[in-house]
């Protein structure tokens, strides 16, 4: 068929030019990783030796030791620096796993939890470890919302080395062997979840009949969790994964688009990891793959085709495609409908000697197994239902887009079990309860139809428990067996009654995540109804108030110790990590007590002075020989220590702007329940996974600098992206855009809105005071990231309090419109080193006032300070920029090199404390009176419609 041959001679030329890319890669020794994103000079250098890389832990561990907590940022940076010595990574990650049941410890993990899953499956596929996999497995168990989060950056990957863009071209960025590793891991994570630990029921039981303690209890789990992450890795690596191998018929059909081809195309399709590959039968290349988790099977009555009997189709919602398939008779036919069902909703086989599909359904799992599954599949629904909703209303005429969106969101059945994700897992539990269609709205741009959607949630109790401990509370104990010995609930008197609540809630949450697979076929699942709780009646297993995933570690669990050792707590402590250290020893091959190199091969920090692998100074916190600070004020993940005492010249950052939803509720029920409005931003078409790089490096510099006191102020928010082309962002509540307030308020500048809006001069000096300590954060910002396309959609103004806060980081790292357009050309009209124009001095009360010589002096104690800490910056750099699709990281002339080697220069570190002073100052000065920033304005005003700054 002339079509047939015209597809097949197109894709010999993609697989053609795809094989020489590879080819001229693999012949130089030295490339750089594909993707052109090169490593650093820096990066490239020799891994730390073992002697030195044993010096930077031990000094790790004794900082861990003396502030209870966990240095998340230095655990990392090594990661990083001895990627070439993998098998250092299990002692390192030994530490973190040991430290994870802290609750700020934990929130170091999640803070750098990106750059952990892309170390993940960029390096450990070369090594003989897989210490990194078991680690993210173990903490999938601790925390079900972690566990998500991982599984959206692996479906984000898997799209990123995919043989098939988006559109149906070939994707010259293809990865098979990266492809088929994020789909095994995204498998392993589902595992994890699901079968959790299997020994957490007889430890819990332990714990209930006061057997044991609570921290012996975390430590029991602790344990299993390792087991289980170390099972689910060996079986996964051991297991081929292919259960469905046979060839078929098939034509490709896209909403948009229509059939790609008329013509019936033979080919072989293969499943594997919940994955369809479709291979050419003549080589095997791999035509395109497609993920099954959010697929649905059609047996339709008649064939479309009278040619076609055994016809049946397989629909792809994430891209609005199908495929139409024809079988050769209808055994075969039947066959490949009951396996594909299978994978796509059948839960994932029980970790054992190998993983079999075959024989799994809802029966062979525990009832809390089932919740878990349905709690996990419903989550990850919910949200892709949201993104779907922008996708669909890209197409429809704008002045429809409002009322379509209301009239879906007024359709949409939200589970009784799902919440949204814009949070951490120590945050307050807030599950949705119902979408408010008025006072949801949708956008318009040119490419995408971003919405915002509100929702009404609660806390489902008052006891005020974070999003991880509610998980593994509700979602982790079974009916319990005749043998507990635990008394039936009490419903008399206080406790009781708040019990038996409770006991309520947690019944229909885990009732409603077991319904919410009611879609799934069930037709061997005859047993589930007898699994799950009678509708009325309360489950003895509900009742019981179980422990949380936390403990504090400044009272470690007993385990193996002698009666001496056991019964002074200082001494367990010593002893856990005294065996850690006897661990890294070991494995670094270095005798206990060596004094060899205890001066550790650390580079140089900004001023010249050698540094840990954190940053400047002997703790790895950017400070110099002080020691760590213990149980004093806030603990800041990003750094991996207790905030100091805030200055008192810091912003209050009790006035900056609400995220998805205020501390205090909206409404409080007779029954105690609290009840909150939240809102949110969805979108799609959209790639938000650089926006989620920004948004961390901005939250870094603010960590550094708030533990200084240093009066700057940023406002970072949250930003998930969900895959490839969606993703949600928290809405900024009481905030308007510069361009929103010149046009609703007549075209005045900020100033006038100032002293229009706030007649008292108290209240006037406070709005200018914290617009002049965010315009220094965010001028900062934007001059250290490099951030361009500050125009007046994009900058926003808190009403309340006068902050600001930048939004949308589409060109960073020294990308701006226009720039590069022409390769090796360095033209754009944003050449100040951040927006700065005389509307907007003046709004901070004008050049001769004290707010104006605060905003100078404020952005060069940030400046100063931020050089200190440019070990983590390059290192957040070089980790996200290795193999990565980010466009910041694909620019021409360098790739990541040419990214590191612009950050240091920003930072000016060949310029001493004073030397840099006085340079900052002068790029101050030249911004405001930055012609290129006024043409710019006026561009935006032509082109867009913004309203200028004057």
């Amino acid at each position: 068929d002339p079509e047939e041959e015209e597809e097949e001679e197109d894709d010999h030329d993609d697989e053609q030019q795809h094989q020489r890319q590879h080819q001229q890669h693999r012949s130089r020794p030295d490339a750089a990783p594909a993707m052109g994103c090169g490593l650093s000079a820096h990066a490239r250098q020799p891994g730390l030796r073992p002697a030195k890389m044993l010096h930077a832990f031990l000094e790790q561990l004794n900082i861990a030791n003396d502030q209870d907590a966990l240095d998340m940022r230095a655990m990392v940076l090594l990661l990083w620096r001895a990627r070439d010595k993998e098998f250092f990574s299990e002692v390192v990650l030994n530490l973190v796993a040991h430290m994870a049941a802290d609750r700020e410890s934990f929130d170091g993990i999640e803070f750098y939890l990106p750059q952990v899953v892309h170390m993940l499956v960029h390096l450990e596929v070369d090594w003989e470890t897989d210490t990194i996999e078991q680690f993210c497995l173990f903490v999938a168990q601790q925390s079900i919302h972690l566990a998500i989060q991982v599984s959206f950056i692996l479906v984000g990957l898997m799209e990123d080395y995919q043989t098939e863009s988006p559109d149906g071209s070939f994707n010259k960025s293809a990865d098979p062997r990266l492809y088929q590793r994020c789909a095994v891991l995204l498998e392993e994570i589902e595992l994890a979840v699901v079968y959790g630990t299997p020994s957490s029921s007889q430890a819990s039981k332990l714990f209930r009949n006061k057997r044991i303690t609570k921290e012996e209890l975390v430590e029991l789990q602790v344990a299993d969790r390792r087991f289980q992450a170390a099972q689910i890795a060996d079986v996964a690596h051991k297991f081929s994964g292919f259960h469905m191998d046979g060839k078929l018929q098939y034509k490709r059909w896209k909403k948009r688009s229509g059939l790609h081809s008329d013509a019936w195309i033979a080919r072989r399709f293969v499943i594997g990891y919940r994955v369809l590959y479709c291979l050419r039968l003549s080589d095997n290349f791999v035509k395109r793959s497609i993920m099954l988790q959010d697929c649905e099977v059609v047996v339709p009555d008649r064939s479309p085709d009278p040619s076609k009997p055994f016809y049946f189709e397989l629909h792809e919602k994430d891209r609005d495609r199908k495929f139409l398939l024809a079988a050769a008779s209808a055994e075969e036919r039947d066959r490949w409908v009951d396996v594909l069902r299978r994978f796509i909703n059948a839960p994932p086989p029980m970790p054992s000697e190998k993983l079999d599909w075959s024989t799994v359904d809802l029966t062979s799992l525990s009832p809390s197994q089932i919740a878990r599954f349905g709690f996990y599949r419903s989550e990850r629904s919910f949200v892709r239902v949201l993104t779907d909703i922008c996708e669909e209303l890209r197409f429809v005429d704008t002045s429809e887009r409002k009322t379509k969106l209301r009239e879906k969101l007024a359709k949409l059945d939200i589970p009784g079990c799902v919440y949204v994700p814009l949070c951490k897992s120590t945050d307050p539990w807030r599950r949705v309860l119902s979408v408010v269609p008025e006072e949801s709205t949708a956008f318009s741009t040119r490419e995408r139809c971003p919405c915002l959607i509100c929702f009404e949630v609660t806390d489902d109790d008052d006891s005020q428990q974070d999003t991880a401990t509610f998980l593994f509370k509700t979602l982790g104990a079974d009916e319990l067996s005749a043998d507990d010995d635990v008394d039936d609930i009490e419903l008399s008197g206080t406790d009781a009654a708040r019990n038996l609540k409770r006991a309520q809630l947690r019944d229909a949450f885990v009732q409603s995540a077991r319904n919410s697979l009611s879609r799934i076929d069930r037709t061997s699942s005859k047993d589930l109804d007898r699994q799950q709780s009678s509708e009325g009646r309360i489950s003895r297993a509900s009742t019981l108030e179980m422990p949380g995933v936390w403990i504090n570690l400044a009272e470690p669990a007993v385990h193996e110790m002698s009666a001496s050792t056991s019964s002074d707590p200082v001494k367990r402590r010593k002893w856990k990590f005294e065996r850690l250290k006897e661990e890294a020893n070991r494995i670094a091959g270095v005798a206990p007590g060596s004094s060899d190199d205890k001066t550790a091969d650390r580079p140089e920090g900004a001023n010249g002075k050698t540094a840990t692998p954190g940053g400047a100074g002997r703790n790895g916190n950017g400070t110099t020989h002080e020691p760590p600070l213990k149980n004093r004020g806030t603990y800041l993940p990003a750094l991996g220590k207790f905030k100091r005492a805030p200055a008192a010249t810091g912003p209050n950052e009790e006035e900056a702007p609400e995220g998805f939803m205020s501390d205090e509720p909206d409404k409080v029920l007779d029954s105690g329940e609290q009840r909150f409005f939240g809102k949110l931003m969805a979108k799609s078409n959209d790639d938000l996974r650089q926006e989620c790089f920004i948004m961390q490096m901005i939250q870094f510099l603010h960590d550094i600098w708030a533990d200084r006191g240093i009066g700057l102020f940023v406002n970072p928010y949250r930003i998930i992206s969900t895959s490839q082309t969606c993703g949600l962002i928290e809405f900024l509540e009481d905030s308007t855009s510069f361009d929103g307030l010149k046009k609703d308020n007549d075209r005045c500048t900020v100033g006038e809105f100032f002293a229009k809006k706030y007649s008292d001069p108290e209240e006037l000096a406070r709005i200018r005071r914290n617009f002049t300590d965010s315009m220094a954060g965010y001028s900062l910002v934007c001059y250290i990231l490099g951030i361009k396309d500050r125009h007046n959609g994009n900058i926003m103004l808190h009403l309340k309090s006068g902050f600001v806060t930048h939004i949308d980081f589409g060109f960073v790292m020294g990308m701006a419109p226009g720039k590069d357009k022409v390769k090796h050309t360095n033209f754009s009209m944003e050449r100040a080193a951040f927006k700065l124009t005389p509307e907007l001095i003046d709004a901070m009360g004008g050049k001769k006032s004290e707010n104006w010589k605060r905003f100078n002096d404020l952005i060069v104690e940030g400046l100063l300070e931020a050089r200190k800490h440019i070990d983590t910056l390059v290192t957040l750099v070089e980790i996200t920029g290795y193999k990565s699709k980010l466009p910041c990281f694909n620019q021409p002339g360098g790739g990541t090199a040419r990214v590191v080697r612009e950050l240091r220069q920003r930072l000016m570190l060949n310029l001493n404390d004073s030397q840099a002073e006085k340079r900052m100052r002068k790029l101050t000065a030249k911004a405001a009176n930055s012609t290129g920033t006024k043409i710019y304005e006026r561009f935006q005003k032509f082109s867009n419609g913004l309203e200028p700054c004057r």
